[in-house]
């Protein structure tokens, strides 16, 4: 990206501070507030038609559950060998799809359901002890986070022709409600970051190799990038068209 100027660090300053702030807000959150728990009952709605009590809903959800899905998983299993304050300001962090990733990036695919979370983020992490995935995820997406603010500006520079509007765009992105999930131990931080990368070589270096390279990380990230590619399409094509329409030789 080159030297930043003064107010893209002032940009890259500001989206550091709101990560962080996001970051340390939930973890206070997750110490105040009760988690939620969705592992009680299994729903009325698949129940009904076998006629089970309520103890029987539990019995049938916690033995599929266990042998199918949430067996080999543990969030404190990925936080063995921390100090345990440390351990439990983490414990929220490692919920839904994040214990998923922990638990691939330590072990690998060793479950079918595993496949439907994509390779790059736990590869990305499992050169260090397991222990350590929720931090690394963390600052791993922070750092997406700050660069997607980044390349999100110079995008808007590029193509607006309007810093200030640029600029409010960034403001939107960094302040979005989706921004827990780009704080979380999840893949969205880095696809995001992929995806404005890809846009970043095309529309403001011209160039088509680096953005392949970063719609093939996208397509390490998560499924949808693959949508990417058509980005990489159009680019062609606009300039297939672009030059032949330069060139001399008409049909």
């Amino acid at each position: 990206m080159g030297m930043l100027r003064p107010e893209e660090i002032r940009i890259a300053l500001l989206a550091a501070c709101v990560r962080g702030t996001v970051v340390l807000l939930t973890t206070a959150l997750d110490w105040v507030l009760p988690d939620y728990d969705t592992s009680k009952f299994i729903s009325s709605h698949f129940v009904k038609p076998f006629n089970l009590d309520r103890a029987s809903e539990l019995s049938l959800y916690e033995s599929r559950a266990n042998s199918v899905v949430w067996g080999p998983l543990s969030s404190h299993r990925a936080l063995e060998g921390l100090p345990s304050k440390l351990a439990h300001l983490l414990q929220g962090w490692l919920v839904w799809d994040a214990v998923f990733f922990a638990d691939i990036a330590a072990s690998g695919y060793s479950f079918e359901q595993y496949y439907a979370f994509f390779p790059f983020l736990p590869a990305i992490t499992a050169w260090a002890p397991a222990r350590f995935f929720p931090v690394l995820a963390l600052t791993i997406n922070a750092a997406a986070s700050v660069i997607s603010t980044l390349l999100l500006y110079r995008l808007g520079e590029r193509l607006t022709h309007d810093r200030q509007l640029a600029a409010l765009a960034c403001l939107f992105f960094m302040f979005n409600p989706a921004t827990i999930f780009h704080a979380a131990p999840y893949s969205e931080a880095c696809f995001t970051a992929a995806t404005l990368a890809a846009l970043y070589w095309l529309h403001c270096r011209d160039r088509l190799v680096p953005a392949m390279a970063a719609v093939a990380v996208s397509c390490g990230l998560r499924s949808n990038g693959v949508v990417n590619a058509g980005y990489l399409g159009h680019y062609c094509i606009c300039r297939g068209v672009a030059a032949w329409s330069a060139s001399k030789v008409q049909p």
